[in-house]
């Protein structure tokens, strides 16, 4: 107990939140302790919520307006004028590549790329010299190494021997599907390819000491040893280095492949009164023996054959890429030129720093949705152009005349000149356009949907930055909102009291309305009754009239 100056006693009970006060004539009054909630830190613990909340706004209209220049870099806004010159340049580049490749040297083509894998197999192999023996002791020690370790070669009667297994045997191929094979030969103890028909055969391998022990073993010996394997043939066998039969280009291996399934497997081209499945014409391509040159009984000139090996494959693309490459250095080099106009105008640059400001990512001509489009149309018209000429001058080369003066074409010599003047550089970089064209279309799907998902986001903040701070007006201004919460309470109590009365009017009017009528229905129902009173009742009548004039005189 505490005493206060003006003599009063102070009682607090420490364990229960109220205060007795007692004064000197004994009135004891208690008062009930609450602990006040201080606005202010509320408010507070408000406002550094709302500043967390405005950061990550910051931060995910960032990443809308990456995903914005994005969406914009990838999408093709090319017009008339970018559609123009890149149907331009392939036509031009076409037009170049039929009047200074045009027809295929297949020997010259040989021989620079058999410089080019004589010079690999060596140095795979840690020999140096440019001897042949140096070459030949390459080829030797790789295939030392990897011949016991590729279990095809064991069977390769099956493929038609040492001149047609490579091409028949799939694993011989430098190709994925190759590779997929060999491992598979390696797991199954069978060899994959096809007969002398091109019918696709699995056959035992012959050899079982050439399969792996172990799931290691075997994917080391199918994947590792395939490798130095496919070197060693490329340039031929030890006896016959740098002149042997090599293997198959990726370009016949695939076409090798793809001719055991339908609908390639059912081509067939005419070659007089014979015809040729599709697989045996690759045979012919592989051989040499199609674009071969015969002498006037009809018969192949052995000089003139040239296998179309790797290294006639490697000379091949060597010849046909400089006008592919012309073609993509005009589309590149003019759209760059013409962004960097776009961007100067946008933002001129007036010192060496103001270049800062361009976007440089709009102007490199790599990966950007417009560029893509604009390369698909000029490869694609390259290829239009070069199709064409070589179906023409193929056409001419074809026909030949009978003996009774009748001009005949078989599809097998124009197939064979056709091939010997289509670009298949060109083909590869057009069938990357279209890919890439497409590919450049999902990526900006990809991009709007996560653009929607960021603006859902971005959206859903900025609900939240507005709820808080409407919090923090409230708390600020509790007093005053609560006096006008108090009065719209009071007026809402009115307007439903007012709505009630009224109701009750409405109901009493309709009520009195009925009662009025009810009560002249029955006055004039009584005037009907008066004969019957004056009946039963004599005097009655004049009674109660008498009666009503007194009342009313009052």
């Amino acid at each position: 107990m505490k005493k206060e100056k003006n003599g009063g006693d102070c009682m607090i009970n420490e364990f229960n939140p109220l205060v007795k006060l007692v004064d000197e004539y004994g009135t004891e009054v208690e008062f009930e302790i609450i602990n006040p909630v201080i606005e202010n830190d509320i408010v507070e613990k408000y406002k550094e919520d709302l500043e967390e909340i405005e950061e990550y706004i910051s931060v995910v209209e960032k990443k809308a307006q990456e995903l914005n220049r994005k969406s914009d870099i990838l999408t093709n806004h090319a017009d008339k004028l970018d559609y123009a010159v890149a149907t331009g340049c392939g036509v031009l580049t076409g037009i170049l590549d039929a009047y200074f490749v045009g027809k295929l040297d297949l020997a010259k083509c040989h021989e620079w790329g058999s410089k080019k894998v004589n010079n690999f197999v060596k140095i795979v192999a840690g020999e140096k010299g440019d001897d042949a023996d140096a070459l030949r002791r390459a080829i030797e020690k790789l295939e030392k190494k990897s011949k016991s370790y590729f279990p095809s070669d064991s069977s390769l009667n099956a493929f038609g021997g040492g001149l047609q297994h490579h091409l028949r045997d799939f694993a011989h191929h430098p190709t994925v599907a190759g590779l997929l094979f060999s491992v598979l030969t390696q797991f199954t103890g069978k060899c994959y390819g096809t007969d002398t028909k091109g019918v696709f055969i699995v056959v035992p391998v012959e050899d079982k000491s050439r399969i792996g022990k172990t799931v290691q073993e075997k994917l080391l010996f199918g994947t590792v040893y395939w490798f130095l394997h496919l070197v060693s043939d490329m340039a031929g066998t030890g006896g016959t280095a740098g002149k042997g039969t090599g293997i198959p280009g990726p370009i016949l291996a695939l076409a090798k492949e793809l001719s055991v399934i339908p609908p390639f497997s059912c081509i067939k081209f005419k070659d007089g009164d014979r015809d040729v499945a599709f697989s045996e014409f690759l045979s012919k391509i592989f051989n040499g023996t199609l674009f071969a040159e015969k002498d006037e009984s009809g018969k192949i000139i052995k000089n003139s054959i040239v296998n179309v090996d790797l290294r006639t494959e490697l000379g091949i693309i060597k010849t046909q890429m400089w006008p592919v490459l012309v073609n993509e250095i005009l589309v590149r080099s003019f759209y760059s030129i013409r962004q960097l106009k776009k961007e100067l105008e946008k933002n001129p640059v007036q010192e060496f720093k103001d270049l800062k400001k361009l976007d440089w990512r709009r102007i490199a001509p790599v990966k950007n949705g417009t560029l893509t489009r604009m390369l698909t149309i000029s490869t694609g018209t390259f290829m239009a152009v070069d199709l064409g000429d070589a179906a023409v001058k193929a056409f001419m080369d074809a026909k030949k005349t009978t003996a009774a003066g009748q001009p005949i074409i078989t599809s097998l010599a124009f197939a064979g000149s056709f091939l010997l003047r289509i670009n298949f550089v060109g083909i590869g970089r057009f069938t990357m356009a279209v890919v890439s064209d497409v590919g450049m279309g999902m990526k900006v799907e990809k991009v709007d949907r996560e653009r929607i998902v960021v603006y859902n986001q971005l959206l859903a903040t900025y609900h939240a930055k507005v709820a808080y701070k409407q919090l923090i007006m409230l708390e600020e201004n509790g007093r005053m909102l609560e006096k006008e919460g108090e009065m719209w309470v009071t007026a809402k109590d009115a307007t439903e009291a007012i709505y009630e009365c009224n109701k009750t009017m409405l109901w009493s009017m309709k009520y009195a309305e009925e009662a009025w009528i009810d009560i002249m229905q029955n006055t004039a129902r009584m005037t009907e009754y008066i004969p019957k009173i004056e009946d039963r009742n004599p005097g009655l009548m004049e009674e109660l009239f008498a009666r009503k004039s007194d009342i009313l005189r009052r």
